[in-house]
Order: C-alpha cells, then structure tokens, then sequence
C-alpha cells in the first residue's frame, strides 16, 4: 500500500530516503514540499530529480481530498467546507477568520467521520463511520490554508472541535500535532492547538503524559451526573467526580490551563443550581470556563435567552470563577459540526 505523504513527519520521510540509499537533506525537502507548500503531487517537486520522484511514486502517494460544498457566511466571513474522503465518507473542516488581524484565521477541522460518544444536542454525533487518518487531518488544514491564502489569509491556530471524539483517535491526532508544529512547515505553536474531549478519561490521562503545551478544552455541559448521562453519554463509563480527577491530573502533569466547554440549553442546564454544580466542579481546578450559545439544529434542544445567558455568567464570575462567551460563527450557513455533514448524507432532522 502506498503511504500518504500528509500523514508523514519528517523522521518518516528520512526513513524513505535511507531506505532508496538518498542523503537526509532530501527529507526536508520533501517535508517542505508536502507540508510548507502544500504540494498537491510529486511531479511538482521540481527540485527532486525524475528518476527520484519515479522513485516515491512507486512507495508513497500524495492524497487530496475533494471538495464538496462550500459556503461562506455573510455576517462574519466564516467559510464552512465539506470535504470528501477517499473512500467516500464526508468530513467538515470551519476556517474561521481573525475577527481584528484580518491576515490570521482558525482553522476547526475533525478527528473522525461521525462520533461515537453521540451527545444529542450535537449534529456531529449521528452515523459514525471511522477515525480519520494523520494524512487526512493533515489535509484539512493544507487545503484550508490554500483557501485562506487565497483570500489574503493565513492559518494560524488549529481547534480540533469539528466531528468525532480527538481523545479515542490520538495515535492520529498527535502525530497530526507534531506535523504541525515542525519548523520546516506550518510551524503551528502548541498554545495555538486545541484538543477537545468530551470527557474521555483515559484519554485526557495519557495526553497529560504527553507533557505537551497544547490548550486542552473539556466539553463539560452540566456538572450534575443525571443531567450530563444524557447529554454526554460518555457520562455513564467516566462521571463527573472522575472526569474531575483527571483535569487535575492533567494540571499537575503539564502546568496547562484547562478550558470548561458549556453549552447554554433551555431549561436544561442553565439555572443557578447548575451554575452552582459548575462552580464546584471548576474549584481547585487550574481551568477557565468558555460559555456556548448553543448552535441552532433541528432537534428539540434550544439555547438559553441572552437574559439566562447573562444571569448564569453573571453567577459564575461573583464566585471568581474566569469566564468568557464564545461568539457564535456561521449560524447563516449552518456553523455547528456535522450539520452539513448531516444534510448531505440525508440524516433525518436535518
């Protein structure tokens, strides 16, 4: 089976080439190529010889998804893309631009086709298929990038908070990490890289062994263990006093600052009592909460009214807890992950 490029970092690529008996240089150049220009075939590496790039054609392969849809919000630029997958499957990946440096832009790409944890309000959560490969990560963000330097733009932080679960595919998701952050191409920080989870402990365990500066955001959505069994099925296996545990692990392991994820539901997890629940489980913990006006979908949950909205943020900062409100992107063209997904495979409610 050829390998894809995108899904190599550079010490695999030095491993191709001490294998055809090449020096290391050819690596970088390679790596420059795949991942810096994001190169679209071999035959473009002009500065490979012929018979070398004869050579990698016969061992590796430069995989480009295609492009499905595209759909650009009017009220804040936000570019949503559907992408198509090799073997058919559609993804989603936001480009999301700067909303002051107008030459920088996020790009929120997904770590699996579907998700598995199936969180109802979540559009993301229907039909899972597979996890995505390195290389298909990897190529979500070139082609993002492409589109974004297009417009004048350049990709500069990547949020893994498009569909499925980043902690059940993380072979994937930190290899796609440190291609990111190499040097010789995008040179993406890890402070600018978020990974979030939707609460898989065993998962948030090893990444704190990791020891990266990565920025990790919990999906929390209520701190009640009845309330969130059903709004993140995950709840059942690991519940709130473990999930807890385990942030405090990853604190203590990497010094990092976690970010509490809360979706804002009607009548759902939006009263004093839940912002009180959400103050307990934030205490001790070094961690800032990030409140979600809940994307609009087809199904019955609905967001809070900006007066809750205020009243539960209000709650939250009397008792010194840090807290912020995430502005809502896209919902012109459908912002929340998987509702495009969802629309183009015929998933009933959307």
């Amino acid at each position: 089976m050829l390998k894809d490029l995108r899904g190599l970092s550079r010490q695999n690529m030095n491993n191709i080439f001490n294998e055809l008996g090449e020096p290391g240089f050819r690596a970088e150049q390679l790596f420059l190529w795949v991942h810096k220009h994001g190169a679209g075939s071999i035959d473009e590496m002009t500065n490979l010889s012929l018979n070398l790039r004869e050579k990698l054609k016969g061992r590796t392969k430069i995989y480009k998804p295609r492009l499905l849809k595209k759909q650009i919000s009017k009220r804040d630029k936000t570019t949503k893309l559907l992408i198509q997958l090799e073997d058919g499957h559609p993804v989603e990946t936001v480009i999301m631009p700067h909303e002051i440096k107008k030459t920088k832009c996020t790009v929120c790409i997904s770590s699996q086709v579907g998700c598995p944890v199936g969180c109802p309000f979540c559009a993301s959560g229907a039909a899972f298929e597979r996890n995505l490969t390195t290389g298909e990560i990897i190529s979500q963000v070139i082609l993002a990038n492409n589109i974004a330097n297009d417009e004048g733009r350049l990709v500069t932080n990547i949020v893994f908070m498009g569909m499925g679960e980043p902690l059940l595919n993380l072979d994937a998701v930190l290899k796609a990490v440190e291609i990111f952050n190499d040097p010789l191409g995008l040179c993406i920080s890890q402070r600018r890289i978020v990974i979030s989870t939707s609460g898989y402990v065993p998962g948030i365990i090893r990444l704190a062994g990791e020891k990266l500066q990565i920025v990790l955001a919990v999906s929390l959505h209520s701190a009640v263990d009845i309330i969130r069994d059903t709004l993140v099925p995950l709840n059942k296996k690991y519940p709130i006093e473990q999930l807890k545990e385990a942030c405090r692990y990853y604190n203590n392991m990497t010094g990092r600052r976690i970010t509490i994820e809360y979706a804002l539901i009607n009548n759902t997890n939006d009263s004093e009592m839940h912002a009180k629940k959400l103050i307990e489980f934030a205490d001790q913990l070094l961690a800032n909460v990030n409140i979600i006006p809940l994307n609009p979908t087809n199904g019955p949950y609905k967001s809070s009214s900006e007066k809750q909205i205020e009243s539960f943020v209000s709650t939250l900062k009397s008792r010194g807890v840090e807290t912020s409100i995430r502005k809502e992107r896209g919902q012109d063209i459908h912002g929340a992950c998987g509702q495009l997904r969802s629309t183009y495979i015929g998933l009933p409610g959307e």
